[in-house]
Parts: C-alpha cells; sequence; structure tokens
C-alpha cells in the first residue's frame, strides 16, 4: 500500500547519505575538468603549442563530439559483453583510455596531425562512455528506483562543479602564463 512507502524526502536524503553516489559524483566532475578542458581550451592550446591555424584546429577539437557519440552508443555493449555488465570495470575501462588520450595529446611535440586527432578521437570516445555510466547509469543502479532522480541530481550538480572550477582554474592559469590578453580583473 502507498502508506507504507518513505516520504520523497526520505528517499531523497537516502542517495544524499550514499557516499558511492558522492564517490561517482566526484569521478564525474574529474572526467567533466577533462572534457570541458578540450572542449573550451583545445583551440586555443593546438593554436599555441601546435600551430594549428583556427580552422586547423576547429577541426581537429570536433574529433571529440563525433567520436563521442560512438563511444556512447558503444558502451551499453562493451559494458554488457564484455564486463558482464559490471559499470565499474567498465567505467575504469573508459577512464583509463580517457587519461591515455589526453597523456598523448599533452606528449605529443613533434607536428603529427594525425596523432593528435587520434588522440582527440579516443578522448572523445572516453567522454561518451564515461558520460553515459558516470553521469547517469552508475548513480541510479546505487540506490532505490525511487531515489535515482536525487542520485542523479547529486551527481550531476558535482559533475558541474568540477566543470566550473576547471574554467576558472584554466583561464587563471593561462593568463599566469600570458596566453591570453589583458586580466580581466577577478
Amino acid at each position: 500500500p502507498p502508506e507504507s512507502l518513505p516520504s520523497v524526502s526520505a528517499v531523497q536524503w537516502e542517495a544524499a547519505r550514499n557516499p558511492l553516489v558522492w564517490m561517482i559524483g566526484l569521478a564525474s566532475a574529474c572526467m567533466y575538468v577533462a572534457r570541458y578542458a578540450l572542449s573550451n581550451w583545445g583551440v586555443l592550446y593546438l593554436q599555441v603549442e601546435h600551430k594549428y591555424s583556427l580552422m586547423e584546429a576547429s577541426s581537429a577539437i570536433s574529433m571529440i563530439p563525433i567520436v563521442g557519440a560512438l563511444g556512447t552508443l558503444s558502451s551499453g555493449p562493451i559494458s554488457d559483453y564484455i564486463f558482464r555488465a559490471r559499470r565499474g570495470p567498465s567505467s575504469l575501462f573508459f577512464g583509463g583510455l580517457l587519461v591515455l588520450a589526453m597523456c598523448l595529446l599533452l606528449l605529443v611535440r613533434a607536428p603529427s596531425p594525425l596523432l593528435v586527432r587520434a588522440s582527440l578521437g579516443v578522448a572523445g570516445f572516453a567522454i561518451g562512455g564515461q558520460l553515459l555510466f558516470l553521469g547517469g547509469l552508475s548513480a541510479a543502479e546505487l540506490c532505490s528506483r525511487r531515489a535515482a532522480g536525487a542520485a542523479l541530481g547529486i551527481v550531476g550538480g558535482v559533475s558541474y562543479l568540477g566543470a566550473a572550477v576547471q574554467d576558472y582554474v584554466s583561464g587563471w592559469l593561462l593568463q599566469a602564463g600570458g596566453a591570453v590578453g589583458e586580466p580581466l580583473g577577478f
């Protein structure tokens, strides 16, 4: 009977008190740092470090969402068939790919458009997979069905907080390093 169901606020507190929800939120925040750093600053990075034109840099960065769609579409089958529906190892696989791609992108010093695009594509694929796991599926599976919305809200909020911190810190670092114009007055 409906009288025996816990209240909405009790269900939301169930999600808020679950440390695994917060751990997934933190992991998602880290992924959002990489995602928004590439999206917001990738063009500038390619122009400064690799001497790309604006068009070349924008074209290269477009690999992220294009291949990201493939990462999202393939993440379910990868999780279900390779990792036997275990979300943790699946997410770790995509996270490892993202770290590898970011390291490769930062370590490439010789002009190699193919290697830059490959690393951006792998990063996009990994981010696409991570979005499915960290941005939704893992948090929803940690709590009762009625608490899934609260868990997703917590993970989403922490994720965007990570993105906001990344934007501010990246802007500050770029300013301090002389990569951009006059200070903004912060």
